[in-house]
Order: C-alpha cells, then sequence, then structure tokens
C-alpha cells in the first residue's frame, strides 16, 4: 500500500522523514524519524543487522542512514510551513588536518614528571605530548599515533577512569578559538593497530566554561563527554574507517564528568558534581570551549587497553560563523 511521505533538511546535516495523511484539518503528521545520512563504512556491524531484521511495520520508513536526536512536530499545516521555512545552515569546512608534516597541534597525555597535570594515584604527573609521527604507512601516506604508556587520568573518576589519547591542548592552536562548534562534524580517518580496549571506549571529550568573558586560568572549566557516540567497532579490525560525529547541543547525549581529585594524590575532594555542569553545554560549544579531542574511557588500571590507535585525518565541518 502506497504511503504519502515527505522530507525536509535539518541542521546539523539530519533529515526528518514524515508519513502524512488527509485529515479534516488538512495534512496531519502521523509518523516521524529523524536520520542522518552517511557512507555505508560508517554503519556499525549491529545497525547493519537491525536494518537488515526491520521490517515496515517496525520502521514505517528506511534508509541508509542512521537515526539522528528526536525532535517532535505536532501536525498541521501550521507546523509544516514553519519548517519549510527554516533556513538551511550554510556547512563548511572550518580546519582540516592530514598529518602530512608532522602531528601538526595534536597531542596526547604522558606521565611527565615536573608536568603541569596534577599528581595521580600513581604519583604521576602528566603533561601534553605530541603524537607520534609517521611519515608512511596510511592510505596516502603520513599519519600519526597514540600509544601506551599513557597517563592515568583520576581526575574524573566519578564519570569514568580515562586517558587522554588525542587532543588538541587549546583550540586557539587550531584557529578555533571562539568557534562555534554547535552542531558541528567532525570526521576520522582511524585505525586500531593490534589494538585491544579491555572494555574501554574512545569519546570525544570537550572542556570549556559557560562565562566566555573569563580567561581560561580564572576558571572553572567544565567537561562534557559525547558518550552517545562512542568509537569502538572501528579500532577493532586494524583497517582504515571514517567516522563522523556530530556535536549535538542536546546535554542527554553527553555525559558530564564532574571534578574529583583536585590535585590531591590518594585523597578524594568533589571539586565539581556531575549536576553543576546541567545547562553549560550549549554555552561551551558555541565559543567557551579551550580544548577538546578523544578520551579513552573506563580504564581498569590492573588491566589497561593495549595497542595504538592511528590517525590518518580530521576534519571539522561547522555552520557559517555568524556575528557576535
Amino acid at each position: 500500500m502506497c504511503r504519502p511521505i515527505s522530507a525536509q533538511f535539518m541542521t546539523g546535516g539530519a533529515v526528518a522523514m514524515f508519513e502524512l495523511e488527509q485529515a479534516e484539518a488538512g495534512i496531519r503528521i502521523v509518523s516521524e524519524k529523524h536520520y542522518r545520512l552517511v557512507s555505508p563504512d560508517q554503519l556499525t556491524v549491529t545497525e547493519l543487522e537491525k536494518y537488515r531484521s526491520t521490517t515496515l511495520d517496525d520502521e514505517q520508513m528506511h534508509c541508509v542512514a542512521k537515526p539522528a536526536r528526536r525532535t517532535t512536530y505536532h501536525g498541521g499545516e501550521d507546523t509544516m510551513g514553519k519548517m519549510r521555512s527554516q533556513p538551511a545552515a550554510r556547512v563548511r569546512v572550518v580546519y582540516n588536518e592530514d598529518f602530512s608534516t608532522g602531528p601538526g597541534a595534536w597531542t596526547t597525555g604522558k606521565a611527565v614528571e615536573g608536568g603541569s597535570w596534577h599528581r595521580n594515584i600513581f604519583g604521576d604527573r602528566g603533561e601534553p605530548t605530541p603524537l607520534r609521527w609517521h611519515k608512511s604507512g596510511g592510505r596516502r601516506g603520513p599519519f600519526a599515533s597514540t600509544e601506551p604508556p599513557w597517563y592515568f587520568d583520576d581526575n574524573h573518576g566519578e564519570f569514568m577512569w580515562l586517558y587522554l589519547a588525542f587532543f588538541v591542548n587549546r583550540s586557539s592552536l587550531i584557529g578555533l578559538a571562539g568557534a562555534d562548534l554547535r552542531n558541528a562534524e567532525i570526521t576520522l580517518s582511524l585505525r586500531g593497530h593490534r589494538f585491544q580496549p579491555k572494555g574501554t571506549k574512545l569519546f570525544f571529550w570537550v572542556q570549556g566554561s559557560p562565562n566566555r568573558e573569563a580567561p581560561p586560568e580564572k576558571g572553572p572549566l567544565y567537561n562534557w563527554a559525547l558518550s552517545s557516540q562512542p568509537i569502538v567497532e572501528e579500532l577493532l579490525d586494524g583497517r582504515w574507517h571514517s567516522r563522523t560525529i556530530t556535536l549535538t547541543s542536546d546535554e542527554g547525549r553527553w555525559s558530564s564528568m564532574g571534578h574529583l581529585n583536585g590535585g590531591l594524590a590518594r585523597k578524594l575532594r568533589v571539586i565539581q558534581s556531575l549536576s553543576v555542569l546541567d545547562g553549560s553545554l550549549d554555552a561551551i560549544l558555541d565559543g567557551g570551549h579551550v580544548n577538546f579531542g578523544f578520551l579513552l574511557c573506563g580504564v581498569d588500571p590492573n588491566d589497561p587497553p593495549t595497542g595504538r590507535i592511528d590517525i590518518e585525518q580530521v576534519t571539522i565541518r561547522a555552520r557559517a560563523s555568524r556575528p557576535r
């Protein structure tokens, strides 16, 4: 049986699809689902199996896409008119690193005696250290990598114990200080090299302040992990994969990381509870970010992850800057 449908492009590269019906008051939305179009290699094995086994009655509408964040619209001609009138966001590449001449601004967290980071429960201080650079071996030649031993970060133990796998220590180092990263898309080309996650997951992470008028050193800085978009399976087979994540400002898709130790080894002091971050994410993504990157989260220090993570390219696409 034929069913009338319509589609609407949304900000952040999402597509809303609707099943419609004629009602007395006009056109009514019967079913709504949001998707983001992706290339086949960005779908996980679990997602492919789900799409293969889903029937029309289960899902109503199919496309080669990943479900996006659900937003509810109430039906009727008025609503559809408002949706059509929304201008499409202009998205452009605001940053690209292909590691052709070195690791660039990308670093990893290493234990360094005399480092600027707090002394952790193992007595180690930490410091950002440039990624290891490889002149060849990637799909296009050069790439960078991160590998153990990593600095054990116990500052966010109420969330998870973690390693700072690869990150940019200051947004300004790549020309993105003050940039609006809400709904930005970050595409990685990466692989695991003999990598054993040991239960860890790779999450995007951002640190910043909702008060952009205060310099970072005046604090406090809040930390968020994009826990709804983990990177795991792409690191298991030793092959290069492209993976795109979207920096939605919906705090329900993130995990607040809190702040525990405060630099006191073997002592516990709560500096920031998990709930104190509530309501801060939008402003942090909208120019309040100080640094960001990717964390290996869920570390068991008695059985840590092993192997290497290789990164061949990092591309960030964001909507065109608006006057502030």
